[in-house]
């Protein structure tokens, strides 16, 4: 028995650029591909060799269609006999059942011929009722008919297999802890929330052109800085680090780890300071941090056996590792993400003692949102424009 593990970005990176302009097929993706189908002995055509089998972990990855790696994955289907695709999250949200389409193409396209779906836009008819907004299909509800079919052909190819069923968890206790925002922090979250600018102690202007962005320049504010029109970070409070301080302190008191999430790169930097001022091991998983240095930090606070602190960015930090010698995890900045929420959440899902959840909210502004959002499957963007009064802190 032989196994090849590769990464999902192998299958999307481009080759290098000739001098006619085009991408070279001899290097990036379709060498990976070529170099896996010839280890499979599969690269003279031969098809759906039975005794070849190709596994997809996080399946969700190859949800988009128009994703590089999901085409490049898909197209090798026909070529293995054995096909297995594995996630926790194969679709999120009712608007994104359509989602499920590339995994399906790759684990049984003959499924979807059964149901009379041919593309991407078919699957999303099917099971959604949409309209033209803006120059935009907007979701509208659902067509229970379409879903219902759906629903009995997905369990002829799949089965669910609840958490609680494999694992004997240890009891979540999920705590939101408030704090309000004072100072500068609060006139400059009310004036964003209401203008979307504010202009800062300093003199420089922050400002947001579009809903996301406004989600995300308030998000960051109710974490302490924002970001101005010259791309500088100015820090206007640290109200939720003054909160999180005593969470630090009572892991060195009582010589235990914990992992604290955090959406923004100053955020991250400002606890990274705090830890280490009070004496706290730090180890970081984020973006722009090679593999290597990961996977070593990862390895020294699971061995660690005393206090320390594990800083994460959701993103970075969702998938395919074990911090589970961690029982407590304080979110700072919310991802507005629910799959990099959840998969980040469940990296210390495995403790071996009960598990604890803060959330830190800035209480009335977009963080409640955010909690919301994550909680009841709903659509940020959309709520902010049906009703941008949301966002203020006197809402």
């Amino acid at each position: 028995m032989q196994v090849v593990v590769i990464n999902y970005e192998a299958f999307a990176t481009p080759g290098r650029k000739l001098p006619s302009g085009r991408r070279s097929k001899a290097t990036g993706r379709f060498k990976t591909r070529k170099t896996l189908l010839d280890w499979a002995s599969l690269g003279g055509g031969k098809r759906n060799d039975r005794n070849v089998a190709m596994v997809l972990d996080e399946s969700h990855k190859i949800k988009s269609p128009s994703g590089k790696a999901a085409t490049m994955v898909v197209s090798m289907q026909g070529y293995f006999g054995w096909r297995v695709i594995l996630t926790g999250t194969p679709v999120t949200k009712a608007k994104k059942i359509a989602d499920l389409y590339m995994q399906w193409k790759f684990l049984n396209p003959a499924r979807l011929r059964e149901l009379g779906i041919n593309t991407h836009a078919e699957m999303q008819d099917m099971t959604g009722k949409w309209i033209e907004k803006n120059g935009y299909p907007q979701f509208v509800g659902t067509k229970q008919f379409g879903l219902d079919k759906v629903r009995h052909a997905i369990f002829e190819d799949s089965y669910a297999v609840k958490r609680a069923d494999c694992f004997d968890l240890p009891p979540r206790d999920n705590i939101r802890e408030y704090v309000t925002l004072k100072g500068e922090s609060a006139r400059v979250y009310d004036e964003m929330a209401e203008e979307m600018v504010a202009r800062l102690e300093n003199g420089e202007i922050t400002e947001a052109s579009i809903a996301l962005v406004l989600a995300l320049r308030l998000s960051q504010i109710t974490g302490g800085t924002t970001k101005t029109t010259n791309d500088n970070t100015v820090r206007v409070g640290r109200e939720k680090l003054d909160a999180l301080k005593p969470h630090l302190e009572d892991a060195l008191e009582r010589e235990e780890k914990v992992v604290v999430a955090a959406k923004f790169k100053a955020d991250m930097d400002a606890i990274v300071s705090m830890a280490g001022k009070l004496g706290l091991k730090v180890w970081q998983i984020r973006g722009g941090i090679k593999r290597e240095e990961t996977d070593e930090a990862i390895r020294e606070f699971r061995r660690h056996d005393d206090a320390g602190v594990m800083v994460v960015q959701p993103q970075a930090a969702s998938l395919g590792i074990d911090l589970s010698s961690a029982s407590k995890m304080i979110w700072l900045s919310l991802t507005n993400s629910y799959v990099d929420f959840t998969q980040c959440c469940d990296r210390i899902a495995l403790s071996r003692t009960s598990t604890t959840f803060v959330y830190l909210l800035a209480e009335g502004t977009v963080d409640e949102l955010l909690m919301q959002t994550l909680e009841n499957d709903h659509d940020m963007a959309q709520l902010i424009i049906t009703d941008p009064r949301k966002l203020l802190r006197t809402a």
